[in-house]
């Protein structure tokens, strides 16, 4: 079990060559085992990227366990982005009109549509984007309803 995870550790590099048996073995949990591998610096940054004429932004925090999860997950499908690093203390209007009921981070901007919370913005990037050309990440979850079900738990 501990030669997965260190197998996992090496593949975070290039995520999108995690093995998909390790993958689905762990389902979300190895998103956020990994966190401290990918920090991103304290101060605010901004990466501009696009993913093939779609507007993608997330608006996250270094801190935030789950907007890492939707960074790894976004990686894994291949996509580009914009990444906008949110002062917690000090939410930015963007935040707050994207996020109005919970003001809470990631939330992810699709042209200009919010979607937040990131196990439904991992469920949105994995069918909006599914085969479509968009990216050549496999997909976040495995086909058969039984073996969804397990990895969501």
């Amino acid at each position: 079990m501990v030669e997965d995870w260190s197998m996992a550790a090496s593949c975070l590099h290039t995520p999108a060559q995690v093995p998909t048996e390790l993958y689905y073995t762990y389902g979300y949990t190895i998103l956020v085992a990994l966190i401290h591998q990918i920090r991103l610096p304290h101060h605010t940054q901004i990466r501009q990227k696009m993913a093939g004429g779609d507007e993608l932004k997330l608006l996250g925090s270094w801190l935030s366990p789950f907007a890492t999860r939707v960074k790894l997950a976004l990686t894994l499908k291949g996509l580009s982005y914009a990444e906008v690093e949110e002062d917690l203390c000090n939410k930015s209007e963007l935040l707050l009109r994207s996020n109005p009921v919970h003001k809470k981070v990631p939330v992810l901007i699709h042209n200009g549509i919010p979607v937040c919370e990131s196990v439904i913005i991992m469920q949105y990037i994995d069918e909006a984007f599914a085969g479509a050309g968009a990216g050549p990440g496999p997909s976040l979850l495995p086909s058969d309803p039984h073996e969804r079900a397990v990895a969501r738990f």
